[in-house]
Formats: C-alpha cells, sequence, structure tokens
C-alpha cells in the first residue's frame, strides 16, 4: 500500500487544534519536546518522543512538581491534521504511535481516541482507549486502523484525549 501521507511532526506540517472542540481549561495539545512527569511511582509522560524525534504531540508538555498542574483537566483537548485525499478504491491504513498515562483517580469517561472526519462533517472514531481507576504508565504502543470507508473523499484526523474531571 503506498503512503499517502506521512508526517514526524518535526515541522508544524498543518495540524491545528480542533477549531470549536476544546474544551480542557488546562493540558490542550502542544507540538514540542516533552517534559517528564510522574506521581506515585507512575510514568504519566515520557521524557522523550518516539525514535529520538524533538518533536511530538503532548498534552502538558511542561512538567511540574505535581503532575497533575499541566495536565488535560475539566474537558477535551484535540488536534486536527491538514485535509488528507484518499484515492478511490484502494485500501487505506492509519498507524500511528501513542501513549496514555494516569493514575487511580481516573474514570472511564477519560480516554484517548482517534476520529476522521470526512466529506459530511461527521466525526467518526476510529480508535479509543479509555482510562479506568488504576495506575497505568505511558507505554507507547502502535496502533492501525481501517480508513477504506473514507475511500475517494478528502479527510482530516483528529486526536484527542479527555479528562472530564480536574483530580486525573
Amino acid at each position: 500500500t503506498p503512503v499517502l501521507f506521512e508526517h514526524d511532526l518535526q515541522a508544524a506540517g498543518g495540524w491545528i487544534r480542533t477549531p470549536g472542540v476544546n474544551t480542557a481549561t488546562t493540558g490542550l495539545f502542544q507540538r514540542g519536546d516533552p517534559q517528564p512527569t510522574s506521581q506515585n511511582g507512575v510514568t504519566l509522560q515520557p521524557d522523550s518522543c518516539y525514535g529520538g524525534s524533538m518533536n511530538c504531540m503532548v498534552t502538558g508538555l511542561t512538567a511540574s512538581v505535581n503532575a497533575g498542574v499541566n495536565d488535560i483537566d475539566n474537558g477535551l483537548a484535540s488536534m486536527q491534521s491538514p485535509p488528507i485525499a484518499l484515492p478511490s478504491g484502494q485500501t487505506a491504513m492509519l498507524s500511528f504511535k501513542y501513549y496514555l498515562g494516569y493514575i487511580d483517580t481516573a474514570t472511564s469517561p477519560d480516554y484517548f481516541r482517534v476520529r476522521a472526519v470526512g466529506s459530511d462533517g461527521v466525526p467518526i472514531t476510529l480508535f479509543q482507549m479509555a482510562a479506568s481507576s488504576n495506575n497505568v504508565g505511558a507505554a507507547r504502543r502502535s496502533q492501525s486502523v481501517s480508513l477504506s470507508r473514507f475511500a475517494g473523499q478528502t479527510i482530516t484526523l483528529r486526536f484527542e484525549a479527555a479528562d472530564i474531571t480536574s483530580n486525573g
């Protein structure tokens, strides 16, 4: 399968905060080199981007003595890709790497998800990982999802994270 769009985030590349949907009071997505955070012995944010890259999309880019100071609180943080044209009649896959770390104050309405918005303007969830009331370290994971339902359309991708309360 040919690569239709690839971006390592070293340059901004057209990624923006998704207009009209960011409701979080802290922890909106930023492009940069993350500072490490941990709490109760759990790494919540690694101290570098994947593969030695100098930039990645991160919520709460700047560390604090308390891991909960710059993290996502009270809503949704969303980043959106530039438009991506998908050819008709071909299989299309999205592959990405992510991490989601949280402590035992998290709840199931807290999550990381990936959505695609096609020509009808309706966001479709392609992948979601919900938090739980456990301590889960920020291990990098890889994921692939099909974009074939959007064949022949120009789409945007949204990477979103939410923390519905201010304590996690």
